[in-house]
């Protein structure tokens, strides 16, 4: 049977109209062929697995053996046994709340509101994307663990999974597929799965630890049934117990290459186990103080899960979290110690700084600041051995507690504890630091020390957690390129440009010297491509990591350009820096070379409203000056490196004239058509195209008009650009008709005669 048949024969089976009417024993019984719960666990195997774990994870089922009295978390009659959390008495009760969320993700799925699917939490994670699948016409990828998912959308090129919805991950790689068979593509995916976690399946890992094991004078270790490894002592079993550590298959998969295990002990009637704590002196395996409830293997004790140690890390336990839908209670983790220091020896740090005493954001690339190991009064600082253990080399987050809670750059130690102090060094600033609220919501990072309890100044991070963060960092604020950047001057910009040599020796002068410089002009002179290329020829590259372009318009605010709260994925709101504000910080930090704001329709805008404060701050006697933001206690200075260069259009009677406060600290550049420059005559000339040659003759005859025109002038003339570039498909007879001809409307809209004249004269340079 083909995978299309199976779903087929599964909606045949189970058609959602019979879902509301199906009864308990046709939803879990013990002849298990015909069971709702055996069709999407084994039958439908095929169409994705969430197989393992324990029968609860259905929420309600038959049982053959029953349950252990006195589980506060399960109910159980004679039959049947149920989480206590449905809140229901009798078995029937508790079924008709797991048919209601059954029916409703069906009906979800069927409808395709995949959405309201991701916010039910009542079923399992797994078992409510297989449903979903299911009764989803075909219109899901068939993998429902949240980390499979992660992997290969991962692997195919999506950023940043760990924040992601999962029907967001289920739609990227729904977009992924193409046209591709659901079934062919997702054969596609499993080979990735594969790939990425070759050699550590549960036989893998179980014979890992067998090995580990052999000769040691202590321990033995065996296989004992499909997904257990039987672990005891060669004089006998430890306290009488038998110890199990259970190894999930296909639910945890081993993230790297290492055969180091982590251990997690389970409370065996309250009390810790000594195979725990013998263990930890076993060379190879490390063990971790955690309490997790997990099921009873029989009535002498519970069993205790094992871990690779490279799976140790805060995915894990939002793994933890999807199998405590299984197992029926939280999953608790009392302490998590760091994973061991990488092969080179090198350690993870976590700064806070203070800005009232040092800021980070304010130390220069290369600078140092020492740090004491004790306080005003004398007093040890928090966690006083984390100074001690820092050695040169460390790498460290640098986090600033006020005004805004983020990360503001990278440092490392550059000189280790000598009793009274040790030193960092600013190894990079970051133009867009990360929110506080960014690293809450990354699952990742949930296990911090920081986040857990940010009392003291300096904390311990994992490799993985660093390694998140970075991930974090580079997202905004990405390492420039290495490739070589083209050169450009003065020559290239005058060969590009159809301005004199003149003139741009004064749109330079003006730039350079007032740090503000507007080009103005009519509709088509070539204002935005004059202003990236004169940022090009100062810089004497192409840089464009150096430059920002923007376009104002009526609803561009202050919360855009400068600051402002934004609403995020919580129902809540975060403060966000805008456009400007990130490009300033991302100037700030390196002073040695110049970067250029452009800003289109500058006058488009509410100029006042965007810039606030800033109108002071761009003036360039101001330049480097701090002032108080209008949103917090946060101070904010333009960087004097900053150039800003605005482009405003003189023919659009709609907009205002600029405001005067801000037209103070521009200097005001009018750009002319450039038809009689020197370069369109060379541009023209080799064309060799007589009717071009006779158009615009005819334009610049027009513009003559237009300029002379006392409702009109300069600023409505018709601009070059619109006859440069031609291409094979441009058609001049459609330039005219369709670009110049409806503008010469809207000029003389209300003097039909002249509009007429002046249109029919373009029209007949083209005869």
């Amino acid at each position: 049977m083909t995978r299309r048949e199976l779903y087929q024969a599964f909606q045949q089976a189970f058609p959602l109209e019979a879902l509301k009417d199906m009864p308990l024993e046709r939803y879990s019984n013990l002849n298990k062929e015909d069971s709702f719960c055996y069709w999407l666990e084994s039958r439908t195997y095929e169409l994705g697995s969430f197989w393992g774990g324990s029968s609860y994870k259905f929420l309600i089922y038959r049982y053959n053996n029953k349950p252990a009295e006195g589980d506060p978390r399960v109910t159980s009659d004679d039959k049947y046994a149920w989480y206590s959390n449905l809140g229901k008495d009798t078995a029937e009760e508790a079924y008709q709340v797991v048919r209601n969320e059954i029916v409703k993700v069906a009906t979800l799925a069927q409808q395709g509101d995949f959405d309201a699917i991701d916010s039910l939490d009542r079923l399992g994670h797994s078992y409510k994307w297989k449903i979903a699948f299911l009764y989803s016409k075909e219109n899901l990828i068939p993998i429902y663990n949240r980390g499979m998912l992660q992997i290969v959308a991962k692997e195919l090129g999506m950023k940043n999974v760990q924040k992601v919805r999962t029907v967001d991950i289920q739609r990227f790689l729904w977009g992924q597929k193409g046209d591709k068979d659901l079934y062919d593509f997702y054969d596609e995916l499993l080979k990735i799965l594969d790939a990425k976690t070759k050699g550590n399946s549960f036989e893998d890992i179980k014979a890992a630890m067998i090995e580990k094991l052999e000769g040691n004078d202590r321990f033995v270790a065996k296989k004992s049934g499909k997904d257990f490894l039987w672990i005891g002592t060669k004089d006998g079993l430890l306290g009488n117990d038998a110890c199990h550590y259970e190894i999930v298959n296909d639910t945890f998969k081993k993230a790297g290459h290492s055969k180091d295990f982590v251990f997690v002990e389970m409370h065996h009637e309250g009390k810790k186990g000594n195979v725990f704590k013998e263990l930890q002196n076993v060379e190879g395996i490390k063990t971790f103080p955690w309490t997790i409830r997990g099921e009873r293997i029989n009535d002498k004790g519970w069993n205790i899960k094992a871990y690779p140690l490279d799976e140790l890390t805060s995915k894990l336990l939002e793994e933890l979290e999807a199998f405590d839908d299984v197992i029926g209670e939280k999953a608790r983790a009392i302490a998590l110690e760091s994973k061991e220091s990488s092969s080179d020896g090198k350690q993870y740090w976590w700064l806070v700084g203070n800005p009232k005493i040092w800021s980070i954001a304010k130390m220069q690339v290369g600078e140092e600041q020492e740090y004491t190991l004790y306080n005003d009064e004398g007093h040890k600082r928090k966690v006083f051995q984390y100074f001690v253990d820092a050695k040169e080399g460390d790498m460290v987050i640098g986090y600033e507690s006020t005004p805004t809670k983020q990360i503001v750059g990278r440092l490392t130690i550059s000189r280790s504890s000598d009793g009274h102090s040790v030193a960092f060094k600013n190894i990079e600033a970051l133009p867009s630091p990360i929110s506080l609220s960014t690293l809450k919501s990354t699952p990742e990072l949930q296990q911090m020390e920081f986040l857990k309890s940010s009392q003291g100044s300096f904390f311990k991070l994992t490799e993985d957690e660093y390694d998140v963060i970075m991930d974090l960092i580079r997202e905004d604020n990405p390492l420039p390129k290495g490739e070589t950047k083209e050169t450009y001057d003065r020559t290239k910009f005058l060969e590009e440009v159809y301005v004199s040599y003149h003139d741009y020796e004064k749109l330079e002068s003006l730039l350079l010297r007032k740090q503000n410089l507007i080009l103005q002009g009519a509709p088509g002179v070539g204002k935005t491509f004059a202003a990236k290329r004169l940022a090009y020829a100062i810089l004497g590259e192409k840089d464009d990591s150096r430059i920002m372009q923007v376009q104002f318009h009526q609803n561009y605010s202050y919360e855009d350009f400068v600051m402002g709260y934004k609403p995020n994925d919580n129902g809540g709101f975060d403060m966000k820096y805008g456009v400007f504000h990130k490009f300033c910080s991302k100037a700030k930090v390196d002073k040695d070379h110049k970067y250029f704001f452009i800003i289109d329709e500058i006058n488009r805008g509410n100029l006042s409203k965007i810039f606030g404060e800033l109108l002071m701050l761009i003036e360039k006697d101001y330049r480097e000056k701090d002032i108080q933001l209008a949103y917090n206690d946060e101070t904010f200075a333009v960087p004097s490196n900053v150039y800003i260069i605005g482009m405003m259009n003189t023919a659009d009677r709609s907009l205002a004239m600029i405001d005067y406060a801000l037209r103070r600290r521009f200097s005001f550049f009018e750009m002319k058509p450039g038809f009689e420059s020197v370069q369109f005559e060379e541009y023209v000339k080799k064309l060799a195209d007589p009717h071009l040659e006779k158009l615009i003759k005819a334009v610049i005859e027009l513009n003559k008009v237009i300029a002379e025109d006392d409702s009109l002038g300069t600023g409505f003339c018709i601009g070059h650009s619109y006859l440069c570039n031609l291409g094979f498909h441009d058609s001049l007879e459609n330039i005219v008709e369709y670009d110049i001809i409806p503008m010469l409307r809207e000029y003389w809209f209300d003097n039909e005669n002249k509009f007429n004249q002046e249109a029919q004269k373009l029209r007949n340079a083209l005869k």
